[in-house]
């Protein structure tokens, strides 16, 4: 059964992977995305994921996201506080750089909101493409029950963690949305199920709207915390 269980895993894994582009250890572009990123670039996802804001004078898609960038860069007190307090050689002075991490992550990710999501935690700009995309993928698998990209657009900051950060707060959600239901006399959810999944990435949403990531990696601290009590119990108990 573990064996079963563990090999279903490893499906689905690969399977988010390369719906994110990852194959085989290496990054490959979204599905759709070579053809997408010919002639004008803007239609990948078939015109689903069309890049927002007001952009004028651009005839691609790589330009509309530099366009959205720079007007949601310039407009935030936190990003020019990022560039003022960089030091020589960052990412933060480097305006090519910054371009090209919006566009390189956009081809790999396009179902997110690149510029909304880099401006709003800029210190995803001075990350590898290759992590910020692994931990998409991550995030997707933990949080199979909706939008990945309407989460990440409330809290961007969630990429700045860990997959083992992201994934026990999301198991501390998990927790909490069972035990809500016992309390209101609920029937529990399947573990796995369609239910269970959009009942925690529901849950999941109402607390980054409140709080925004930093509230869903507290869920982390004390899941992580509790782990540590049990390990350390185990290690010192006489039995």
């Amino acid at each position: 059964a573990m064996a079963a269980a563990g090999g279903a895993m490893r499906t689905v894994t690969a399977r988010v992977e390369a719906r994110v582009g990852i194959a085989g250890g290496r990054l490959e572009p979204a599905d759709g995305a070579d053809a997408s990123w010919t002639g004008d670039g803007r239609t990948q996802g078939g015109g689903e994921w069309t890049v927002g804001g007001t952009l004028k004078g651009t005839t691609t898609r790589a330009d509309d996201l530099k366009v959205r960038f720079w007007n949601l860069w310039g407009g935030s007190s936190e990003c020019r506080r990022a560039v003022t307090q960089s030091p020589r050689g960052s990412a933060f002075r480097d305006p090519a750089r910054m371009e090209a991490a919006v566009t390189r992550l956009d081809r790999y990710v396009p179902f997110i909101d690149v510029p909304m999501l880099l401006h709003r935690a800029p210190p995803l700009l001075e990350m590898d493409t290759e992590t910020l995309v692994r931990r998409v993928a991550g995030l997707k698998l933990a949080l199979r029950g909706g939008d990945l990209g309407a989460v990440l657009g409330l809290a961007p900051g969630l990429l700045l963690a860990s997959a083992d950060e992201a994934n026990a707060a999301v198991a501390e959600v998990r927790r909490e949305v069972k035990l809500a239901r016992e309390e209101r006399l609920q029937p529990p959810l399947r573990q796995g199920s369609a239910q269970e999944q959009r009942a925690v990435y529901e849950a999941t949403v109402c607390i980054v709207k409140a709080g925004g990531a930093e509230s869903l990696l507290k869920r982390a601290e004390r899941k992580m915390k509790k782990q540590r009590v049990v390990l350390l119990t185990e290690r010192t108990s006489p039995h």
